[in-house]
């Protein structure tokens, strides 16, 4: 795929994206799943009411200090706010996987691709639910709560299963370039990561074969590979 021709593309800069999801998703997840236990759902009061399996535990919300159910909304909206770019570069980053052919190889791969289907599916429709929900913008027709916490669900099961998968990638990845020695690096010395085993041929195409696609220096073989040998010199014999 000769159109994905970033260099910025890589292990290294998806698990920094990855990294601070990995910190931040839980608190915007415990935060609204706080909400949901804050309006009662035992005395009937939390939208949904009836959820079945997907039931927390219930606590009585304290009434003191009179801020905190505040504080734990401001974080959940804020943050989920702040996050979005975040969310949106890290798929920036990753988009050439999403189109690798064939796009199973192995059952890990297909595990791997059905966490992605629930975690890029769900955390794009709590993000435009959310959205919406701030502004009072209700055009999508069905009862956001209900659709928001069932949707938070399959989020969070494909999170699960999307960090179990790619912790190991993660750690490797960030441990192969110092933070400190690609902040420094300018515009003009930025080159793509190279091919690493395990990766998937993860990298630019168009500078060193990712995503599947051909590495150039096996397309263009040295120079003296065409030359054709010189012949060699035929005495008589006399």
């Amino acid at each position: 795929m000769n159109r994905w021709r970033s260099p910025l593309r890589g292990p290294w800069l998806t698990s920094v994206f990855g990294a601070v999801l990995l910190v931040t998703v839980p608190i915007v997840i415990l935060t609204g799943l706080l909400s949901y236990i804050a309006y009662g759902p035992q005395f009937g009061q939390a939208i949904p009411g009836h959820v079945g399996g997907l039931t927390l535990p219930t606590f009585d919300w304290p009434t003191n200090p009179s801020w905190l159910y505040r504080l734990s909304q401001g974080l959940h909206v804020g943050l989920g706010l702040v996050l979005i770019p975040v969310v949106l570069a890290k798929l920036w980053s990753v988009i050439p996987r999403l189109f690798a052919w064939p796009p199973v190889r192995s059952v890990a791969q297909l595990l791997e691709r059905v966490s992605l289907v629930m975690l890029v599916g769900g955390i794009l429709f709590e993000i435009v639910t959310g959205v919406l929900n701030i502004q009072y913008d209700y055009i999508f027709g069905f009862n956001f709560y209900d659709a928001h916490y069932f949707g938070a669900w399959v989020f969070i099961a494909g999170f699960l299963m999307h960090i179990t998968l790619k912790i190991p990638r993660l750690g490797t990845a960030l441990r192969s370039m110092p933070l400190r020695e690609v902040l420094r690096t300018n515009r003009a010395a930025t080159k793509p990561e190279p091919p690493r085993a395990g990766a998937g041929g993860w990298g630019c195409p168009a500078h060193g074969g990712g995503d599947g696609g051909p590495d150039p220096r096996r397309l263009h073989p040295p120079r003296r590979a065409f030359a054709s040998p010189r012949p060699r010199s035929r005495r008589r014999p006399e």
